[in-house]
């Protein structure tokens, strides 16, 4: 006569093995498709982060002593990763001591992942002064600054 005990020991040993297997496969199977149910997307989609940035093109290369009088063009880059089209206005503005100039605002609009360089001229007119460039977003609460002395030559 068969031993039951032993079958129904087997049984309960195989069911957790076949259900592990069958997630296994169904895992492998979403994952090489790239598709979610729905009901599962709040615990395995990728959310991806939303910004943009903005800096400097070649802030290395950028001088750390100025002469007054002489131009200097200045590259900036806006970068779009907020996962939708964005509109962006920007000021460009020259500090030199108490005297803020605005040398440019413009308006522009980027796809999500594209990026957009500009350059400015910036020309010091005070000697001996730290002149600051700042790069700004409106309404966005960001900004760059670069300072630089100002010398006469």
């Amino acid at each position: 006569m068969p031993d039951l005990k032993a079958a129904h020991s087997r049984k309960s040993y195989l069911i957790p093995i076949i259900l592990s297997v069958a997630v296994i496969v169904l895992c492998i199977f979403f994952y090489a498709s790239g598709s979610v149910p729905g009901f599962l997307s709040p615990f395995v989609s990728k959310q991806s982060e939303q910004f943009t940035e903005l800096y400097f093109t070649d802030y290395e290369e950028m001088p750390k002593f100025v002469e007054v009088g002489r131009s200097y063009p200045v590259g900036f880059t806006i970068v779009n990763h907020e996962n939708r089209g964005e509109a962006y206005e920007y000021r460009a503005t020259a500090v030199e001591g108490s005297l803020a100039t605005v040398l440019e605002t413009a308006s522009l609009y980027l796809n999500n992942e594209e990026k957009a360089e500009r350059q400015i001229v910036f020309t010091p007119s005070k000697t001996g002064e730290k002149s600051k460039l700042v790069i700004e977003l409106v309404d966005r609460n960001q900004e760059i600054t670069f300072t630089m002395q100002s010398i006469f030559q």
